[in-house]
């Protein structure tokens, strides 16, 4: 037996006064008020959803409880089913049923007919529930899920997290379940090192960190004195954290956020940098976005020089070979790999996206031996060394890609009302 989501009268003031027999003098419209709930729920396709739908109906005019009327719930879309089809309200107004899903679209639709007590219609309500299956793009259209900024994702610990609305929320027992963390409010980005410790940054240049998957959080020092507004933050493979935001350079710390250093020297402008590396041979690369090259540093980061680069470079990265992936604009999208600590370049891939691909942000993953490059307003690529790609999935909607600690690929759109799961089975 499914769990009843029922309504509680009381918080609409009708409960205590609601008369029980049927009144079939009104029958307008407007003379009643219909309460829905257990819309928007998730499962896995063929499964039931964990509570009943239901409908609650009020008389205005009369002050009852609706008794008597007749519900009739009409699967519409995703090719699912209901214990009961025909339900007659009960003494407090309900019906309700149980939903199992089907599995021909993730996003499936059921309409209530609200019939008077004559058989004329009254209303119609849909209920929208999300039906999860293996192997293929599900669409989800709610939040949090829409509005995802960041993720990290602990493989060894298996937990993954992302930041939506400013909000922090961790995945549930289901890789379609967020549950809110309530003890940090208004995260801008989030990271994770090697020993599973969490930082995040806000919105208002704090920057805090955790070691108990953000059970609880310690404050850090400011890594930008004087400044009070988002930054962004990287992690190195050595543990070093890595604060940048335009106007104010770029800043590191060693240990964990204590204490920062910045440079004085090389950065002229005190540009913004981006997607911070560190090499085998302790030479860090960072791309700087004033002027779309690569700079490295051979101090820890006081000081940085021109590095080089594919021309007006937008997006770079480096996998575990030292070998230099950096992402332009010529010919729409090309991709540029370098084999020789940045000697030279040649152009591996191309292609031509729909709109210009700025702001390049959760571009680069990688699941098991596979790597997945996301070229926003293009698609997914799929490629095992940077030499060879294919397209993976063409979806010109796409800005971010994501990956959960199971592999399951998580992209949101530009228009930030779509979000795609894809779960694969092998």
């Amino acid at each position: 037996m499914k769990n009843r989501i029922i309504i509680i009268c009381c918080l609409i003031g009708l409960i205590s006064s609601c008369e029980k027999n049927p009144d079939p003098s009104y029958q307008n419209l407007e003379d009643y008020r219909f309460n829905k709930s257990g819309s928007d729920q998730k499962a896995f396709a063929c499964n039931y959803l964990n509570d009943s739908i239901s409908v609650q109906i009020e008389n205005l005019i009369a002050n009852y409880c609706a008794q008597g009327l007749q519900v009739q719930f009409n699967v519409m879309a995703g090719g699912g089913s209901v214990d009961q089809s025909t339900i007659i309200t009960d003494d407090n107004g309900f019906a309700y049923t149980n939903w199992k899903l089907g599995e021909v679209t993730c996003q499936q639709l059921i309409k209530a007919n609200v019939l008077d007590y004559t058989g004329k219609l009254l209303s119609e309500i849909d209920f929208s529930a999300f039906g999860f299956r293996y192997n293929t793009w599900d669409t989800v259209t709610t939040r949090p899920d829409i509005r995802i900024s960041d993720m990290v994702a602990d493989t060894i610990n298996n937990f993954t997290l992302m930041t939506s609305s400013s909000t922090l929320y961790k995945q549930g027992d289901n890789y379609f379940e967020w549950e809110e963390i309530y003890n940090i409010d208004h995260i801008h980005t989030i990271e994770i090192d090697n020993e599973g410790t969490l930082y995040a940054g806000t919105w208002y240049g704090e920057l805090f960190k955790s070691t108990d998957q953000g059970e609880t959080w310690l404050t850090c020092t400011n890594p930008i004195p004087d400044y009070s507004g988002p930054f962004e933050l990287f992690v190195t493979y050595d543990n070093y954290i890595w604060v940048t935001r335009w106007d104010h350079g770029i800043r590191g710390s060693g240990d964990g956020g204590l204490t920062w250093t910045k440079d004085t020297i090389g950065l002229d402008t005190q540009e913004q940098m981006n997607d911070v590396y560190r090499l085998s041979n302790g030479t860090l690369l960072s791309l700087s976005l004033n002027k779309l090259a690569i700079l490295r540093s051979e101090d820890d980061g006081k000081t940085w020089t021109s590095f080089n680069t594919p021309q007006y470079s937008l997006k770079i990265f480096v996998t575990e070979n030292d070998e230099i992936i950096a992402c332009n604009q010529d010919y729409g999208f090309s991709i540029y790999k370098s084999t020789d600590m940045g000697e030279t370049y040649i152009k591996k891939y191309s292609c031509g996206p729909e709109w210009h691909t700025t702001p390049m942000e959760h571009i680069f993953h990688k699941y098991g031996d596979i790597y997945y490059v996301l070229v926003p307003g293009y698609g997914i690529l799929k490629t095992p060394d940077f030499e060879s790609f294919e397209v993976y999935w063409r979806n010109n909607a796409l800005k971010y890609l994501f990956m959960d600690h199971n592999g399951v690929f998580i992209a949101r759109d530009w228009q930030l009302d779509k979000v795609y799961y894809r779960k694969n089975s092998e």
